[in-house]
């Protein structure tokens, strides 16, 4: 596969109503970092001198940036919603949100939201969110 511009990538996140709201034209960034547990399984007098590890747990994360905006559904009002939200919000990422291309969905929590307000720069948003339970990957 070619490389890919993230221009076509899209973002969406429930409300705290539960309603899926699609944040793409605001969001300018998603990170979508995964990372695994490893738990030392070395015992006495470890060949070679080594530790050795069993997999452990997958954790994923989320963060992402963008353009604030107050209007209804939009930016602020939705991920506003979620700080102190009591479950946890679906989301749907897609990378190249074209017919055929890979699709993220899973549940999140929202554990940071910030506005940033330059005086001679656009107005600018930060959110972060931890994954909870397993990630689904199928096609857009």
């Amino acid at each position: 596969m070619a490389a890919i511009v993230g221009k076509n990538a899209s973002f969406q996140i429930d409300d705290s109503t539960g309603t899926l709201r699609d944040l793409s034209a605001n969001v300018t960034s998603v990170s979508f970092p995964a990372s695994m547990d490893t738990a030392d399984s070395t015992a006495f007098q470890p060949t070679g001198g080594a530790k050795t590890y069993v997999p452990g747990l997958i954790d994923h994360t989320l963060s992402i940036d963008g353009h604030y905006d107050s209007a209804t559904n939009l930016s602020d009002e939705v991920l506003s919603s979620l700080v102190g939200y009591a479950s946890t919000a679906s989301f749907e990422f897609a990378p190249d949100n074209t017919g055929g291309q890979v699709k993220y969905t899973g549940e999140c929590i929202l554990t940071a939201y910030e506005v940033s307000a330059p005086v001679a720069d656009l107005v600018t948003f930060t959110a972060s969110m931890q994954v909870s339970g397993v990630i689904t990957r199928t096609t857009v």
